[in-house]
């Protein structure tokens, strides 16, 4: 795998990282009957605050891990395109890498 690949695939993993830790966030917080700062989460998880509505009506459970599941994937997704023009920006027109 080139070095540009691993620097996508590990944006990547941030951005599932970052998905997991707001679920967990918005687990405990439920749970302990605290507020849901919202800014935290869009922070987190931007693409997560997208699908918000949906994981807030849902009854806690099965439903909205799968929701949650859904903000993950949307999150890797647009982490990896942050990565891809990360990648793509540190080159020169002329395809080689920049110094």
């Amino acid at each position: 795998m080139s070095k540009d690949w691993r620097t996508i695939v590990k944006f990547t993993a941030v951005g599932v990282t970052l998905a997991m830790v707001a679920a967990g966030y918005v687990a405990v917080s439920d749970s302990a009957h605290l507020d849901v700062n919202m800014d935290f989460l869009i922070v987190l998880c931007p693409a997560g605050f997208f699908l918000a509505w949906l994981i807030e009506g849902s009854a806690v459970g099965r439903s909205a891990y799968v929701l949650w599941s859904l903000a993950a994937l949307a999150n890797a997704a647009t982490c990896a395109l942050i990565g891809a023009a990360f990648v793509g920006l540190r080159k020169k027109p002329d395809g080689s890498p920049a110094n």
